[in-house]
């Protein structure tokens, strides 16, 4: 009875029950909006030390997402172009004094694409997002919703992210991976990631109704569950 899901920062291990519901829902004509995170990073785990850990996202979606025609990178993704985060500058013992620093995992994205998705949106911040690339699928079109600025590079995991990185002024140098992806809308027929995986009498029980490819169809994938959230 519905008409679309949004998937929104999942943090546990899919069984593959949920994904055969996801998927048969896509080959039914379901709509789909995927804000998955590459890697596993907040900033709470910075509150208490001034260094922290990002590893891979193990929700086991990578295979369902591939079919469908997008990979999710096990990266984070910098930007020079970023959001400020409050840092006490105080010296101990003294008041807190709260400056703001660009923080380079924070991209400001500013959509530069004319589809109606995201054309004349404001900037968007994004948190600890990852790359994106396509794979070769047959009968679905791939467009680039938003990326991240000429600015920017790619850190591959595991990610060491310390707040000192914050005092010291970037080398633009590194820099020099530009215009990473971190939205794709994926438009077309899509192929069940079930095929050839189910026994065949459940392949063929009309009870079922298992779908091998959907109907035209469409998806938003997008490389950061944070994006979606209201932080009032």
């Amino acid at each position: 009875g519905f008409t679309a899901a949004v998937i929104a920062k999942p943090t546990k291990r899919f069984s593959e029950k949920d994904k055969f519901i996801l998927d048969q829902f896509i080959m039914k004509g379901g709509k789909m909006l995927w804000l998955v995170d590459g890697m596993v990073a907040s900033m709470d785990s910075l509150i208490n030390s001034s260094v922290a850990m990002a590893i891979p996202s193990e929700i086991n979606l990578a295979d369902q997402l591939f079919r469908y025609g997008v990979r999710i990178n096990m990266n984070l993704v910098e930007d020079l172009q970023a959001a400020a985060i409050p840092i006490n500058t105080a010296v101990l013992g003294a008041p807190p004094k709260w400056d703001f620093f660009p923080w380079s995992f924070f991209p400001l994205v500013i959509p530069q694409q004319e589809h109606p998705v995201v054309k004349n949106l404001n900037a968007i911040k994004f948190i600890f997002a990852s790359s994106m690339d396509t794979v070769s699928v047959d009968g679905v079109k791939k467009t680039v919703l938003l990326r991240s600025s000429e600015y920017s590079r790619v850190l591959s995991s595991p990610v060491k992210i310390t707040l000192e990185r914050i005092t010291r002024t970037p080398d633009e140098r590194q820099f020099n991976r530009p215009y990473q992806v971190v939205a794709y809308l994926l438009e077309g027929t899509f192929t069940s990631v079930f095929k050839n995986r189910i026994p065949t009498n459940l392949a063929n029980d009309d009870d079922l109704g298992f779908l091998e490819s959907s109907k035209p169809n469409s998806m938003i994938v997008i490389s950061d569950g944070d994006v979606i959230r209201n932080e009032v």
